[in-house]
């Protein structure tokens, strides 16, 4: 029986989340209408990414050394194949089977995780981590869907979510100044302090034409997990370098969740979410630049 290294692991994760997105892309197509299609269409976005940041954290770890291919079926991993069987699909089934992949793809990184010693069990236990935190994402709008008039969701309540997560990552990233030593890194953790308090001002003044309603008092979910990054990202000599892929990872899950909630408005709600996980994937697509850019000057 063959041992599976840790290089041949983090390719497997890679692949299966290509998979998911192609399973995705599937059932957008088969979507019976806008709302359900939109949302399968913002997860292919979403697995692509995920996929691509788990390529590029897993170099980083492997000092580049990784598979040009899976060496087994991951096609199950993040999907749910028997969804492809039923001949329509709406919105509230939608994210019953993101759920089920989320779910799935959790216990299959905490399998791989008990594998793998060291560094390579924190990167698989944090990938489980963060499915399952999709998962309970999901479960909660899924809740909500089911439940329309015992937990709605209203505008202001996202808003107010929104611009809470912004003021939650502004403080992720101030903690994180105070801890490097590196005084590039340093700096470029006080500039996304700076960023993402006036991103949570743009969306608390944007967002006032579309109010018919009042703005929340106080976010209604754990908005800390919304715009930061797993903590084994970095260490506290983390170069600039390192910071960007932290900065990385914690615009991608804004991307994600953002798009979740996207997914439970309509109309003009539902794009301003739909921007604002743009943005955030915009956000995201510069910091790749910068370090393509950066890798190229080292070469």
């Amino acid at each position: 029986m063959t041992t599976l290294t840790l290089q041949q692991a983090v390719r497997n994760a890679i692949e299966a989340e290509r998979c998911a997105a192609e399973f995705y892309e599937t059932m957008a197509r088969r979507a019976n209408d806008v709302p359900t299609r939109h949302f399968f269409e913002d997860m292919v976005r979403v697995e692509a990414a995920h996929g691509g940041e788990i390529e590029k954290l897993g170099r980083k770890l492997l000092d580049g050394s990784i598979p040009e291919r899976a060496d087994s079926d991951v096609s199950v991993i993040e999907t749910a194949p028997e969804w492809l069987k039923a001949e329509e699909v709406d919105i509230d089934e939608a994210f019953e089977v993101a759920l089920e992949c989320e779910s799935r793809a959790a216990l299959f990184y905490d399998a791989i995780a008990d594998q793998f010693p060291g560094e390579g069990a924190r990167f698989f236990r944090s990938l489980a981590r963060a499915e399952e935190q999709h998962a309970r994402t999901l479960g909660r709008a899924l809740h909500d869907l089911r439940n329309p008039d015992k937990a709605r969701l209203t505008l202001g309540q996202a808003v107010r979510n929104a611009i809470s997560a912004e003021r939650a990552s502004a403080a992720f990233y101030r903690v994180l100044a105070t801890r490097v030593s590196n005084p590039s890194a340093k700096k470029f953790f006080l500039e996304l302090v700076g960023v993402e308090h006036l991103h949570a001002t743009e969306i608390e003044n944007v967002s006032r034409s579309l109010l018919h309603g009042p703005l929340a008092h106080r976010a209604n979910i754990q908005v800390e997990s919304v715009e930061t990054a797993p903590w084994w990202t970095f260490d506290d000599n983390v170069d600039v370098v390192g910071a960007m892929y932290v900065a990385l990872e914690a615009e991608l899950h804004a991307a994600r969740y953002y798009a979740m909630v996207a997914s439970q408005l309509q109309g003009e709600e539902a794009e301003f979410f739909h921007s604002l996980a743009r943005t955030e994937q915009d956000h995201a697509e510069l910091i790749r630049a910068a370090l393509a850019k950066t890798a190229i000057a080292a070469a």
